[in-house]
């Protein structure tokens, strides 16, 4: 009984690039479901400042600084940038396994998660600074 060769597709690698197929889809719906709670998330803030905003006008809270539509503003774009990573991620790393490539990360997810830290880091002293100010 001769061998197979080494690069036909056995059943064995057949399943194999299944799961990376899959294993892909799965971390684009993790980007796409945290991008969507990020969205969320910016809409959220910007709407709560909008209503302070009108609830200062009718004279019942203080006027808010204006600087937390821009922050909502900004943490939405950031949702909708993960969104886009993820798409972009997805596509190159399909097309590397459906290629054979290897299919290794450039640190392009570090630097999201590092952003994303940031992000959040910026956005507690923020509220920290203003709830001290306050």
């Amino acid at each position: 009984m001769p061998w197979p060769k080494p690069h036909a597709p056995t059943r064995a690698r057949r399943r194999g690039r299944a799961s990376l197929f899959l294993a892909n889809e799965r971390t684009f719906l993790a980007h796409v479901r945290t991008g969507v709670a990020v969205m969320a998330f910016g809409f959220v803030v910007a709407r709560f400042a909008l209503f302070l905003a009108e609830l200062s006008a009718r004279g019942a809270a203080p006027a808010p600084r204006g600087l937390d539509v821009l922050i909502g503003a900004a943490i939405t774009a950031l949702g909708a940038g993960v969104v886009l990573f993820g798409a972009a991620r997805y596509a190159r790393r399909r097309e590397a396994i459906a290629r054979g490539r290897d299919v290794t990360a450039p640190g392009w997810d570090v630097a999201l998660a590092v952003l994303v830290g940031a992000g959040g880091v910026g956005l507690a002293l923020y509220l920290a600074v203003r709830g001290l100010a306050a």
